[in-house]
C-alpha cells in the first residue's frame, strides 16, 4: 500500500511520503478494529496517532476490498476526496495499516505533516 500510495504521487509529481513504522501499528489496529465491526469509520481522535508530534493538517483513507492493493489504490484514486489526501502536497508522512480477514483486505491510510 505503500508502494501504490507514492506511485500514485509520483504520477502527480508529488513528493513521496515518509512511512512512519511506529505509527502504522495504529492504523493497523483500525484496520483490524474496522474488519471486526465489519463496517468502515474514521478515526475520531487524531491524538491517538498524533499525540507528541508536531503537526499541522492531516487526512486519512479508510476502505476495503476483496481485490488486492491495486484495486483498493484504483478505488481511492477513483474517489475525489480519497484522491485530494493521495495527491495532498502538504501531507510528507503516512501511516498505513493493512489487515486481511477473511478474503478481504481492510486498509488505514493517515497522512500528516
Amino acid at each position: 500500500m505503500f508502494r501504490a500510495t507514492n506511485a500514485s504521487r509520483g504520477r502527480f509529481g508529488a513528493p513521496k511520503l515518509l512511512l512512519n513504522r511506529e505509527m502504522s501499528a495504529i492504523a493497523r489496529s483500525h484496520s483490524l478494529a474496522m474488519a471486526r465491526a465489519n463496517t468502515l469509520f474514521h478515526t475520531t481522535d487524531v491524538d491517538v496517532y498524533l499525540h507528541g508530534i508536531d503537526w499541522h493538517t492531516w487526512g486519512e483513507n479508510v476502505g476495503y476490498t476483496p481485490g488486492d492493493v491495486a484495486s483498493i489504490q484504483r478505488a481511492f484514486m477513483d474517489s475525489p476526496p480519497h484522491r485530494e489526501n493521495i495527491l495532498n502536497r502538504a501531507f510528507r508522512h503516512v501511516a498505513i495499516g493493512a489487515v486481511r480477514v477473511d478474503g478481504t483486505l481492510w486498509v488505514t491510510v493517515f497522512f500528516y505533516a
